[in-house]
């Protein structure tokens, strides 16, 4: 049976093209947005939205209490949280190594070229910590010094369940 192309708009972009019927993006541009779109709309239905005009305020609560709650229950040790806008949140450490620890709410993290500096030049091993804004799960996560890391793929990993 042959198909014969039809006049289709592209869910992403809207313009008309001829495709298949069911088709619904215009080319794989779109398709891939429509991807990442729906893999942004999966992350925060799961993980939940911590962009609120009050985000500075829930992360200086998500930071003091990692270094008071979570940190001394994992058995860390000597934990210093600074205080100002520097590079890293919280200075601790465990076994006799030195940790540098990232307190982030948002499901993303993404390592700078400064932190990349900052943690070469003193020898640092760094860890994330994504705390859910509501505070009721967190992830640490050890990095190295040249990875950036996404929470979807820790997420996708165990089936999207928390």
């Amino acid at each position: 049976m042959l198909h014969f192309p039809s006049r289709e708009k592209c869910t992403i972009c809207g313009k008309y093209f001829l495709g298949r019927r069911k088709q619904k993006y215009c080319s794989k541009e779109c398709r891939n947005k429509a991807i990442s779109r729906s893999t942004k709309d999966w992350i925060y239905r799961v993980w939940g939205v911590s962009n609120a005009p009050n985000s500075l305020i829930i992360g200086k609560r998500a930071e003091k209490y990692v270094a008071e709650e979570i940190l001394p229950s994992l058995g860390f040790s000597n934990i210093l949280v600074y205080a100002g806008n520097g590079p890293i949140d919280i200075f601790c450490e465990k076994g006799g190594e030195k940790y540098a620890i990232e307190v982030t709410t948002r499901p993303q993290y993404k390592l700078t070229y400064k932190k990349r500096a900052f943690l070469d030049w003193f020898k640092l091993k760094l860890m994330v910590c994504h705390l859910k804004p509501d505070f009721s799960w967190y992830i640490l996560k050890e990095l190295n010094s040249e990875s950036s890391y996404c929470l979807t793929d820790y997420l996708r990993g165990r089936g999207g369940k928390l």
